[in-house]
């Protein structure tokens, strides 16, 4: 992504972000909210390049590793959720 477009939106995301963070955020959520909800979108950004760029060299391989992750991530919140029914409560 070398476009002038996605580099100046990116610093207004930041610059959104940074206004935000300084100015006490807001008005609902407290400090570890606001804190929280920052690191889940560089998260989420992060991981949107990654995704960007992975689909620019082969589309079917690319979504054939996301189902693959999803699926993993599927089985994981099963069993996370059902821990007491398969016996692993403590």
């Amino acid at each position: 992504m070398n476009s002038p477009r996605a580099t100046l939106l990116i610093l207004l995301a930041l610059g959104i972000a940074l206004v935000l963070a300084v100015s006490g955020g807001l008005p609902s959520l407290s400090g570890d909210d606001m804190a929280s909800l920052v690191s889940f979108g560089i998260l989420l950004t992060m991981m949107a390049t990654w995704g960007l760029a992975e689909i620019r060299g082969n589309m079917g391989e690319s979504l054939r590793n996301l189902l693959i992750w999803g699926v993993v991530v599927l089985i994981l919140v099963f069993g996370y959720q059902n821990k007491a029914m398969l016996g692993f409560s403590s």
